[in-house]
């Protein structure tokens, strides 16, 4: 056990003195605006970083893989929070599910990721947007538990939760659910 502390320990050591005399080098002026002390009351971070990709592989198959303009990470609470976050995830029948968000948290223990504000959601054929979305990595479903829309070539359906199951591509909106079909079959 103390030598997986140690080890937590020696690489955030290390990432951050990298990243921070990366970007004390490359940036004229010096010391960077992110990388200020917290104010009174604010977390201390472990690791803060610019420009972040990371991807989760289970069972040899890639799940889902992320870019962030921005992360911090806590190595105490076992998170990573991102800002500017793009997201990809992997449907069982090969389908990419693409997500974006104006912030996010990894618990990097599960490999869940929350996603929050202006979360928007498609695929090749369907369009969501919703204010926040979870994602599990043990049920590999989607979810947002706040108020959802979701449209396509052929429907317009709002709803207050949906959820998203990457193993059967199948989506379920519930709550208050309302839409529009629309038959795009070619005059006869």
């Amino acid at each position: 056990m103390a030598t997986v502390q140690a080890n937590k320990l020696f690489f955030a050591v290390v990432a951050a003195a990298l990243v921070a005399a990366g970007i004390f080098f490359l940036k004229p002026g010096g010391q960077p605006d992110f990388l200020e002390p917290p104010a009174p009351g604010e977390e201390f971070m472990d690791v803060v970083m610019a420009g972040v990709s990371h991807s989760a592989i289970k069972d040899g198959v890639l799940q889902w893989s992320l870019t962030a303009g921005g992360a911090s990470f806590s190595l105490d609470r076992e998170k990573a929070f991102l800002t500017d976050v793009n997201a990809t995830f992997f449907a069982k029948d090969g389908q990419e599910i693409f997500v974006s968000a104006q912030k996010g948290t990894i618990d990097t223990k599960s490999q869940g990721v929350l996603l929050e504000e202006e979360v928007l959601l498609h695929d090749k054929d369907y369009a969501l947007k919703s204010r926040q979305m979870d994602y599990d990595n043990d049920s590999r479903l989607i979810a947002a538990p706040t108020p959802v829309e979701m449209s396509g070539p052929r429907l317009h359906i709002t709803g207050e939760s949906l959820t998203y199951d990457l193993d059967k591509s199948v989506v379920t909106v519930t709550g208050n659910v309302k839409g529009q079909f629309f038959d795009l079959r070619p005059d006869s």
